[in-house]
């Protein structure tokens, strides 16, 4: 019987699983601050790898049925824009409100699997018996 090294089946299997990806619902009734949006809730998400597969970090947020864009690697990978779920001021202009603390917080939650990603490809650069 042939013994597979532990560490190789694992990287196999993680491999398989498809991209890193986070999420958290976040909503207008428990947000610090000025909500950007003109719906009360929804799902904030970063994935490591998007639909161009890139490896860049691609933050969305998804209101009903419809996944947005909240960066522009995102609007470039193929997301609608934000822009149609943005507050305006009466004269149609948008509302800032905290959609920079909102695409903070969605990179936020690929920072530890990006960490945990470079370490891995950096592991798997080196020479087996230095591991």
């Amino acid at each position: 019987m042939h013994r597979v090294p532990l560490l190789l089946l694992v990287s196999l299997l993680v491999a398989g699983c498809g991209d890193p990806l986070h999420e958290e619902a976040i909503a207008r009734s428990d947000w610090e601050g000025d909500w950007p949006f003109t719906v009360p809730h929804g799902t904030l998400r970063c994935s490591l790898d998007g639909r161009s597969h890139t490896g860049v970090p691609i933050v969305t947020f998804t209101a009903g049925d419809i996944e947005f864009g909240l960066d522009d690697m995102a609007e470039a990978d193929g997301y609608p824009s934000v822009k149609a779920i943005r507050r305006r001021d009466r004269q149609g202009h948008f509302i800032d409100g905290d959609l920079d603390a909102v695409v903070q917080l969605g990179r936020m939650l690929c920072d530890d699997d990006l960490a945990r990603v470079r370490k891995r490809q950096k592991a798997a650069r080196r020479p087996y018996a230095e591991r």
